[in-house]
């Protein structure tokens, strides 16, 4: 089922790589991005423990998720004569240590936790112009996001485990300004509805800015912001995920 939801969210790569050819504007972007988690999680216990009220764990100050990491993040973009397609991917790989301050699962409080996640996240969006002033560029549209979580927590003899996959069909919209040899480009993505694994709000915003020193290489940076506040079921325990996940990037690009 994951990979599936993976190669559907590509899909679109192996269209830009066909079409090259036929001189359509393309833009691939390579580089360096450096992000940081923040936000809060609750885990049901296994088994039902009346009475039971659950508080928020930390996943910086409990769960020990704490540091920037660096991942390698990569972006394509074609543009057609109406519009254009994005497709954008990273991952994210975290380990860290803690001491939790509330129950996390079958995780009593006070327990020292070791923390490993993993994150996939693959993004495409078809955009169409709404208004094209050759400078000025607004283009809203549909697209995917996939969110591919795999989360665990574990102490001397047990292991707490959040696997999450969520392919979001998201509203976009574009904006962009190009002055010639500097750009900049945002994506905006939002929905609330019921996917996959989990239901609530996500949010995806990525801006990038380029600069052209020649025609057909460009330097850009940029920042991505996602946000997950997201419920559901995991191998028969409820969560709560109120998650974000933010930082920089950079790096070079072609223009095709």
């Amino acid at each position: 089922m994951k990979v599936s939801y993976v190669r559907l969210a590509l899909l679109p790569l192996a269209f830009m790589s066909l079409t090259a050819c036929n001189g359509l504007g393309i833009k691939v972007d390579g580089g360096y991005a450096q992000m940081e988690f923040s936000g809060d999680m609750k885990l049901a216990p296994s088994t039902t423990i009346p009475g039971l009220t659950l508080d928020p764990v930390d996943v910086q100050d409990d769960l020990g998720l704490d540091a920037k990491v660096g991942t390698p993040y990569g972006r394509v973009e074609m543009g057609f004569v109406l519009g254009s397609i994005t497709a954008s991917g990273f991952t994210h790989d975290q380990d860290g240590s803690g001491t939790l301050t509330t129950r996390f699962g079958d995780l009593t409080a006070s327990t020292p936790v070791t923390t490993s996640l993993e994150l996939r996240n693959a993004k495409v969006a078809l955009h169409f112009d709404l208004l094209n002033l050759g400078v000025f560029r607004v283009s809203p549209g549909i697209g995917l996001d996939v969110f591919d979580i795999n989360l665990n927590v574990s102490s001397l003899s047990l292991t707490e485990q959040i696997d999450v996959i969520a392919p979001v069909p998201m509203a976009f919209v574009q904006g962009e300004i190009d002055l010639g040899a500097v750009e900049a480009v945002i994506d905006v993505g939002a929905l609330k509805a019921d996917v996959g694994d989990a239901s609530g709000m996500f949010l995806d915003v990525e801006a990038l800015l380029r600069y052209s020193p020649t025609p057909k290489i460009h330097a850009f940076v940029g920042a991505r912001l996602i946000r997950i506040d997201a419920n559901g079921n995991a191998d028969g325990q409820d969560f709560d995920l109120n998650l974000t996940l933010k930082g920089f990037m950079g790096g070079i690009g072609f223009d095709i």
